[in-house]
C-alpha cells in the first residue's frame, strides 16, 4: 500500500500521556508515530482543535511535544486521537529520529 502523507507512520505500541490545559496528563497508548505527529488510543476524547502537551516513552527514551489535536473518534472507548505536533524541542526532535531510525518494517 502506497503512503500518502507528507511523513511515513511507523505502527508501534507505546506507552505516553496527553495533558492539556484545562486537566491533568491522560495515558494515552500511541498506536502510529511519525516525524509530524502520532494517533492514541485514549480512554476519554479530546476535542479538536485543542492544543496539547504529549510525552511518549520510546522505549526507554523520553519525548515531549507540544502538539494539536486534530481529530478524535467518537464512537466509545478507546477513543483514537490524532495529534500534529507544533513544537518539538531539538533534542527531542533527535531522539525521535533515532528512534525511528531503529524502528525497522
Amino acid at each position: 500500500m502506497e503512503e500518502r502523507r507528507g511523513t511515513y507512520r511507523y505502527k508501534v505500541n507505546l506507552a505516553g500521556s496527553v495533558a492539556t490545559e484545562r486537566s491533568p496528563p491522560l495515558p494515552i497508548r500511541v498506536v502510529n508515530i511519525s516525524l509530524s505527529g502520532l494517533m492514541a488510543k485514549i480512554a476519554e476524547p479530546i476535542p479538536s482543535p485543542r492544543r496539547v502537551t504529549l510525552q511518549v516513552d520510546l522505549a526507554g527514551v523520553p519525548f515531549e511535544a507540544e502538539a494539536v489535536c486534530v481529530r478524535t473518534t467518537y464512537d466509545g472507548a478507546p477513543y483514537e486521537a490524532a495529534f500534529l505536533f507544533t513544537r518539538t524541542g531539538g533534542e527531542a526532535l533527535d531522539r525521535l529520529y533515532a528512534y525511528l531510525a531503529n524502528t525497522g518494517e
